[in-house]
């Protein structure tokens, strides 16, 4: 077998595991259900909450252009128009419906390689994951404190306090050099992240600009789930539902699942069943994934289309070159 043959086929092969996983995990969870209460439950859906979680999920793609545009106009290197941070979420939204675990992001990556500018862009990976971490650790620990729910009190406090970490670690890289134990390429990729977080925690409106594209992305969430408890169960449960969101986000996170399709179903029923029945948690979970990947990928494919084709056409011709 040729070297190219070889090599597709071990690129194919970690998308089907992927895939087989997801599949596995969201047929186990069906098999758990009462079909004639899940069909009760699906013919009593109240359609007024249903258009709530669509109309959140239409907000998403612009909290989150927000959130990567604060970070990303601090430099000259890295720094884009809204309308062009707008595109490259969009798109991500739209390949991250069909890719393992966020892949959707690397649509970000080729934007700058194609321009010269990959290191820029690598300067501000760690930063909107941090300040994503944070925010959502942050609501989750308010939520079970306000609640006195001790584990997820726990989980998202360990959340901030990471997310705390390592900001701190960026605030000493950006002053002093690493020690020389790091690894050379861990140095290199916390050096570029620390410059860019010095120049950006600077700027007063490109951090409150990220603060509240990250703080409205997870609200966003927060709700989507709300409106879907609301709509199945009657009530949203808000409180309950921003405090287990963390756990659930997280272990979306897991690689072997299709863009977490899978895991953080499992993680949303499992939790949720404390409030609801199996089939209600069943349902809200199954409805959050297709609200955040497939109706969010269809809402942003509008304004998605253009790159997507410009980078399916760079493709093609590289693969006949």
């Amino acid at each position: 077998m040729s070297e190219p043959a070889n090599t597709q086929r071990r690129s194919t092969l970690p998308v089907l595991l992927s895939v087989a996983v997801s599949a596995a995990i969201i047929g186990f969870l069906l098999s758990r259900v009462q079909w004639d209460e899940t069909t009760r439950l699906l013919a009593g859906m109240d359609r007024f909450w249903l258009m709530m979680a669509f109309l959140a999920t239409c907000l998403v793609p612009f909290f989150a252009g927000l959130r990567f545009w604060g970070i990303v106009r601090v430099s000259e290197q890295t720094r884009l128009p809204f309308k062009t941070v707008l595109s490259l979420v969009t798109a991500a939204n739209v390949l991250n419906a069909f890719l393992p675990s966020k892949g959707g992001d690397v649509v970000k990556a080729l934007y700058y390689k194609k321009r010269g500018l990959m290191s820029g862009m690598l300067g501000t990976v760690l930063i909107e994951r941090v300040i994503d971490v944070g925010m959502l650790g942050l609501l989750g620990a308010l939520s079970a404190l306000f609640l006195n729910i001790p584990w997820a009190l726990f989980a998202g406090s360990l959340l901030f306090l990471v997310a705390f970490g390592l900001i701190a670690i960026l605030v000493v890289a950006a002053k002093r050099p690493l020690p020389d134990f790091i690894p050379a390429r861990i140095t290199r990729m916390i050096s570029m992240n620390a410059s860019h977080f010095r120049m950006w925690s600077k700027q007063t409106s490109s951090v409150l600009l990220t603060l509240l594209g990250s703080a409205g992305n997870w609200l966003l969430a927060g709700l989507i789930v709300g409106f879907l408890v609301a709509g199945i169960h009657g009530q949203p449960e808000w409180l309950y539902v921003f405090a287990i969101l963390p756990i659930a986000i997280l272990s979306g996170l897991a690689p072997l699942t299709v863009s977490g399709i899978g895991t953080r179903d499992a993680a949303f029923v499992s939790l949720l069943e404390k409030v609801l029945t199996t089939e209600e948690s069943t349902l809200v979970a199954l409805g959050y994934t297709v609200f955040v990947y497939w109706v969010l990928a269809l809402v942003s494919l509008p304004l998605a289309t253009r790159l997507l084709t410009f980078y399916f056409k760079t493709w093609r011709a590289e693969r006949q070159g």
